[in-house]
């Protein structure tokens, strides 16, 4: 292995190449059009602020997709092998496990900074590329946000740093909240964490059922925080677990459970449906009365809004398989008939078909089958304020 110096300077220059790769000419038109995409068209890469540029470009570099797929990353490492030595083209590689976090600083020594990240509950050992030098802000007790690329042993920071003082801690957690909310999935790199959220959405799915008498209600978007509370009432005080008691009776207290977001009431839908489902918890999906609709009357998707929803349910990434394969289970052929339909294939069938459709639009994240509800770790978040 490497000492710590050699390895910061060969990850240093590395990014300065993949960075300046990223900056080319042809590089800089995807980079227009993402920015262009992510503001709808409103703003250019010249409209938008120094500060934050830092941040749209590391975003570019490992999560934009070019034309062939690629990430800016991606290609760089393919079509740059001979200018890079083999042990840079083993570490950009490994750079696709770059992670994000709100991290809490509990040590920082020799330019190493001890940081647990409140994301996924796991302790990094962080690093800058500026040795000593690029630590030095990094004040223990107090929070960052940031990214990591593995480094060997240790992790670099990576991308737009912020920071957070001990009395912006709230500000911190919020940050936290708002990055599971936009990848979920990254909560459970921990294997224990994983194994939890599985128990916990079979748990969630029981309780449902016994709630609701059945796995699936459709409900008025007016309706949705009135419904959940006599959920989760349901859940902490009446559904018993594997050890034959309550939530309330195993902890001794009310506990705090995770609510999902429920702006979904103000928004402009006709129904929102609830399923629980035993690997993904309990999921909420705005005009799934919509969908049910179609469904019974395939006709229906031919045309207007409810050609769209069904598209949506079909095309958009986050839209997790299994509402759509809840249906299939009822009755497949119908199910095939409302998406001939909505996407114009008279030849679909789902059984042949929609495997290779699903494949073209669904984010693999968003279907892992074990997301039920992201949320922080508030008592360790709390034992760290009074550590």
């Amino acid at each position: 292995m490497k000492d710590l110096e050699t390895l910061l300077e060969c990850a240093g220059t590395l990014k300065q190449k993949l960075v300046a790769f990223g900056q080319t000419p042809k590089m800089s038109e995807q980079f227009e059009e993402m920015v262009l995409d992510m503001t709808e068209g409103v703003m250019g890469p010249d409209d938008i602020p120094d500060d934050a540029l830092i941040s749209l470009l590391e975003s570019f570099l490992f999560e934009w997709q070019l034309p062939d797929g690629l990430t800016p990353r991606q290609r760089f490492l393919k079509t740059q092998k001979k200018t890079l030595s083999p042990e840079e083209q083993t570490l950009l590689a490994s750079w696709s496990d770059r992670r994000e976090g709100i991290f809490y600083i509990e040590s920082v020594e020799n330019g190493v900074i001890s940081a647990y990240n409140l994301v996924d509950d796991i302790t990094y050992s962080v690093v800058s590329n500026h040795g000593t030098e690029g630590a030095a802000p990094f004040k223990v007790r107090h929070f960052f946000f940031s990214g990591l690329v593995p480094l060997e042993t240790y992790w670099m920071l990576s991308g737009e740093q912020r920071l957070f003082t001990p009395d912006e801690a709230s500000d911190a957690l919020e940050s936290a909240q708002e990055l599971l909310q936009a990848d979920p999935v990254s909560a459970f790199r921990k294997p224990e964490r994983l194994a939890a959220s599985r128990e916990q959405a079979r748990e969630f799915c029981a309780s449902f059922i016994e709630c609701f008498s059945g796995e699936i209600i459709v409900i008025a978007p007016e309706e949705l925080p009135e419904t959940l509370q006599r959920f989760f009432h349901h859940h902490t005080f009446v559904h018993k677990g594997p050890d034959g008691k309550t939530i309330a009776e195993r902890v001794g207290e009310t506990p705090e459970l995770p609510l999902p977001p429920t702006d979904l009431e103000e928004a402009e839908f006709t129904s929102i449906g609830l399923i629980a489902h035993p690997e993904q918890g309990l999921c909420m999906f705005p005009e799934y009365g919509t969908i049910l609709e179609a469904f019974e009357k395939p006709a229906l998707a031919a045309k207007g809004y409810h050609r769209q929803i069904v598209q949506e349910y079909v095309e958009l990434p986050d839209v997790p398989v299994f509402a759509l394969e809840r249906l299939a289970q009822q009755d497949s052929v119908r199910l095939s008939q409302m998406i001939q339909k909505a996407i114009g294939k008279k030849s679909f069938t789902w059984e042949r078909d929609s495997a290779a459709l699903l494949a073209e639009y669904k984010d693999e994240n968003a279907q892992a089958g074990f997301l039920s509800f992201s949320t922080v770790d508030t008592s360790r978040f709390a034992d760290l304020l009074t550590d």
